[in-house]
């Protein structure tokens, strides 16, 4: 494979990533209604009219989202291989967070089937829409330890990153440890149906993703800074070599 198809391989990886996280803006927070999604305090006449309202954007949705989660493995394997480059031969911290990444993608992808199972069969009992609706936030948010395994693995690695041109700045090592740590307060949501920590409330939604949409974001963006990087210097190292080998000849 030649360097430039490696680089062009590269981009695309990090740019899943990138897509990865707009799928789920788009689709699963936009189109599936996820930005005031069923509350767990909902009575069953209100889970009903609910879904009545919003069943066609909400399949659609769901179904896109699960297309999208997808896009995460490569950005992942990505990270992985810059990961390794900073340990060396023994790469542990690279390949846990490969492994966290790729089952943060599993527990993400079984809660939008159960989702789109709740929605599939027009006459679903409310009941039924209930338990499986609550299952699917259980098992989508109270699994959040691997993506916390995945934000320790690489913010202790680009810590320890002491080339003279690290891939990150040091505050993007330590938010990524934070945005993991920030997940904690997900637990709550396993002892409460309103509030602060339900599903929807402040504590176990918008704070504990927004950080950690921020870090992926923004790490993506500085990927694609040294992707693009090299590929200027590895342009002018060519350049230089053939303007070399021209005077020679002359």
């Amino acid at each position: 494979m030649t360097q430039r198809a490696q680089w062009l391989i590269s981009k695309i990886a990090i740019w899943c990533g990138i897509f990865y996280g707009i799928f789920f803006i788009v689709f699963w927070y936009g189109f599936g209604h996820f930005w005031y999604p069923i509350q767990p305090w909902f009575s069953l006449e209100q889970i009903t009219e609910w879904m009545d309202a919003n069943r066609s954007f909400y399949i659609f949705g769901v179904a896109i989202t699960m297309i999208g989660a997808s896009f995460h493995i490569p950005w992942t394997a990505y990270v992985g291989l810059k990961m390794a480059e900073v340990e060396g031969k023994f790469p542990l911290l690279a390949v846990i967070q490969i492994i966290g990444g790729t089952l943060t993608v599993a527990v993400l992808s079984f809660p939008l089937g159960m989702w789109l199972a709740v929605s599939y069969f027009p006459d679903t009992s409310p009941e039924i829409m209930r338990t499986i609706n609550g299952m699917s936030w259980l098992c989508f948010d109270m699994t959040y330890a691997l993506t916390t395994v995945q934000n320790y693995a690489f913010g202790i690695c680009f810590l320890m990153d002491k080339r003279p041109q690290p891939l990150f700045p040091r505050w993007i090592a330590w938010w990524s440890i934070l945005a993991g740590t920030l997940y904690l307060l997900i637990t709550g949501m396993a002892f409460t149906h309103s509030g602060l920590f339900c599903w929807y409330g402040a504590l176990a939604y918008w704070i504990p993703y927004s950080p950690w949409i921020v870090w992926f974001m923004v790490a993506s963006g500085y990927m694609i800074k040294d992707v693009n990087r090299q590929m200027r210097s590895e342009h002018a190292g060519v350049k230089e070599t053939e303007m070399a080998y021209a005077a020679q000849k002359e």
